[in-house]
């Protein structure tokens, strides 16, 4: 079929806009575009793009975002059904590491998971455990080490392998910022038992996801569905007695 309007070539002035590479845009909208970016890893790719665009992003933007979600850690407060509960709360993003060595890649790969409870800070913990990864020294002809002792990410390839919520109970001092302990686990950010919980985002949310879109289901230690949704923190506890659960967190 033949068109009356045909497509210019390629090398035609009308395509010149469609040519023009990432690296001519204009200075002065690359830092407004730069500060629109959601994590940390986002403003790093965004300065490998060219020289100028990683002088447009300077370090210093890194200082307000996080690192595994830009809407998490978030911490929210609700009305506690006894005297005894909690009544702070906040949920972080977690992700399973897996790492394998550039150098030697005859190396096993080393898998571990990394928290962030605090914007911008990364706690490490061996996967499906609460316990912190420790190099152990060999013994005789069989080797303990089960994590690198120095971890210098450019001797490694990274790979994410899941992201997951977490919700820990936060203490009632001045701050409200200390994690609550318990007393079978070290006093560590990371060594407590953790609920397991589900983020949902509102399915009608049109435009970028913000925390009000979102709502966390928790299944409590006694069964029963804990459900607490950001939008003006609302908590509703359900209780059923289910004749078999099956484990699906």
């Amino acid at each position: 079929m033949n068109s009356t309007n045909p497509k210019p070539p390629l090398n035609h002035p009308m395509n010149r806009s469609q040519q023009i590479s990432w690296s001519e845009l204009p200075p002065d909208l690359l830092l407004p575009i730069a500060k629109c970016l959601a994590t940390q890893p986002d403003i790093f790719s965004f300065r490998r793009v060219c020289k100028l665009w990683r002088a447009s992003a300077p370090l210093s933007l890194l200082a307000s975002k996080n690192i595994l979600s830009p809407l998490f850690p978030h911490r929210f407060t609700i009305k506690p059904d006894t005297v005894y509960a909690p009544k702070h709360y906040i949920v972080c993003m977690n992700c399973v590491i897996l790492l394998r060595s550039n150098v030697n890649p005859k190396l096993p790969p080393f898998m571990m998971i990394v928290d962030e409870y605090r914007s911008g800070k990364l706690y490490v913990r061996r996967p499906f455990c609460a316990r912190v990864p420790k190099c152990y020294p060999s013994f005789g002809n069989v080797n303990l080490i089960d994590f690198p002792p120095s971890l210098d990410l450019s001797r490694f390839r990274v790979s994410k392998l899941a992201r997951f919520p977490t919700l820990s109970y936060l203490s009632d001092g001045p701050d409200g910022s200390r994690i609550i302990q318990f007393k079978l686990y070290r006093q560590k950010p990371y060594d407590y038992p953790k609920p397991k919980v589900v983020l949902f985002v509102d399915p009608n949310c049109e435009n970028r996801a913000t925390i009000n879109d979102h709502t966390l289901v928790e299944v409590s230690q006694s069964g029963d569905l804990i459900v607490t949704r950001f939008n003006g923190e609302s908590h509703n506890n359900f209780t059923y007695t289910p004749r078999k659960r099956e484990e699906s967190l």
